[in-house]
């Protein structure tokens, strides 16, 4: 994680490796604003649900009650997954998929493994480390590639915009998009929020969803919300859920407005329970499909303890961040997925939808 917010995020991990927090659990559901998906002519309901039923019902009961030491009594990666991701639609780029991306700033290569390598030697690790996951996940899932770029990179000084960040030139962007166009990957631009409003500043990356490969993603951690505050992140900010909604569906209407098909993901990046205000007021957004992602470096147990407490079943989508340089160690693909039992005895309850390299 970021060497400004170390201490803290250290103190933050231990206190929730001892708190289970376990009515996390019990949040309230989802308000559904329109349905992820009706069943027609072309789409049965079996496809829509995403998992056979009867599959689901018999390993129902396997994210609480099992057998610690036999991985096959948690049912298949696809059973574990969150309700919504059981459920969604074909036409979703979520759909039985696992998302493996690379993070980062182009040529900044303290920010992740994205700016660390070229264009094709990324591309070439990216592709290795996502072959990995379509061998851990098993026959029902497929496999997904992403570059992350941080797009809108929050500054530690005022520039003249007032809105403490840098964003990338258009041409190194196009340069991702087209890399990825001709390899199949996705692309998702990360925007830091800095003095901004979250809409304000998630608005600035909308140009780039006319490219059908082209996500989003913002992280709570940079927006400035204290007055007085002099930089980014210090203290770690946050967002309300009505702010994510409002995101949603300003990018919902923009894609509506420009005749831009389909559904687009959006990540939000969560490493402190602080972080999302209200969670339990998240909407579903048609078009928009929302994946909350535990953030956070450290041993494998910590960051589990943090995930589970973070994500649970109605919760749309889940991701995960690992970090090569600061995770020790760093966890295999079955761990990261929940398909094995990481040393200490710790599972993942619930399937990530998306996994983030930094």
């Amino acid at each position: 994680m970021k060497p400004r917010t170390t201490l803290l995020i250290v103190l933050c991990l231990a206190l929730l490796s001892v708190a289970a927090l376990p009515a996390a659990f019990a949040a309230p559901p989802l308000q559904e604003s329109e349905p992820t998906a009706v069943p027609n002519e072309e789409t049965s309901e079996e496809e829509v649900v995403g998992v056979r039923l009867d599959d689901f019902n018999a390993n129902s009961s396997s994210l609480y009650l099992v057998d610690p030491f036999d991985p096959a009594s948690r049912g298949s990666v696809k059973a574990r997954m969150t309700r919504g991701a059981r459920r969604t639609a074909p036409n979703s780029p979520l759909h039985n998929v696992t998302w493996v991306s690379y993070y980062g700033r182009p040529n900044v290569d303290i920010m992740g493994i994205l700016g660390e390598f070229d264009l094709d030697e990324l591309a070439d690790r990216l592709q290795t480390q996502a072959d990995a996951y379509d061998d851990a996940n098993g026959p029902e899932v497929g496999v997904q590639p992403a570059f992350e770029l941080v797009h809108g990179m929050a500054l530690c000084c005022q520039n003249e915009d007032n809105s403490f960040l840098g964003f990338l030139d258009d041409e190194i962007v196009e340069a991702y998009i087209n890399a990825a166009q001709e390899r199949g990957f996705a692309v998702v631009l990360d925007v830091q929020i800095g003095n901004l409003t979250p809409q304000e500043a998630m608005a600035r990356a909308f140009k780039w969803l006319k490219y059908d490969n082209v996500h989003l993603a913002f992280d709570p951690e940079f927006a400035m919300r204290e007055p007085g505050q002099e930089k980014p992140g210090q203290p770690p900010g946050y967002v309300t859920a009505q702010e994510v909604n409002e995101v949603q569906q300003a990018m919902r209407d923009y894609m509506v407005e420009n005749d831009i098909p389909g559904r687009r993901v959006l990540i939000l990046h969560q490493f402190l329970l602080s972080m999302i205000k209200n969670k339990e007021e998240l909407e579903q957004i048609y078009k928009v499909d929302m994946v909350i992602t535990a953030d956070g470096w450290g041993t494998a147990w910590q960051k589990l303890g943090k995930y589970n407490s973070f994500i649970y079943d109605d919760v749309e989508y889940a991701g995960y961040k690992l970090f090569y340089r600061w995770d020790d160690p760093v966890m295999t693909e079955a761990e990261a997925l929940g398909a094995a039992l990481h040393p200490g005895h710790v599972y993942m309850d619930f399937t990530p939808n998306v996994i983030i390299y930094q």
